[in-house]
């Protein structure tokens, strides 16, 4: 069955890199980022992560359009970005 690459964000969590005693983790691991459910259009649900650069516009109800991104090993996987201009 087909299904929508558009959708909005319907939860998402900010990950900071700042552990439970306030120590922040070593910058390669890429922190801050977020990870989020989308709800595609068509219905199902799935996970995304985002960039950095995402951050201060990422809110509940932001529009995303599907990418492929090379995933390594010669596979490609999903994942959204952003489409709201603000």
């Amino acid at each position: 069955m087909p299904v929508a690459g558009t959708g909005t964000v319907y939860t998402f969590s900010i990950n900071t890199g700042q552990g439970a005693a306030g120590a922040i983790l070593p910058g390669e691991h890429g922190f801050p980022y977020a990870v989020a459910v989308i709800e595609l259009d068509s219905g199902p649900r799935m996970y995304s992560d985002f960039d950095t650069v995402d951050l201060p516009r990422l809110k509940i109800g932001a529009r995303v359009q599907v990418v492929f991104e090379d995933i390594g090993g010669g596979m490609v996987g999903p994942n959204f970005v952003l489409t709201d201009p603000s």
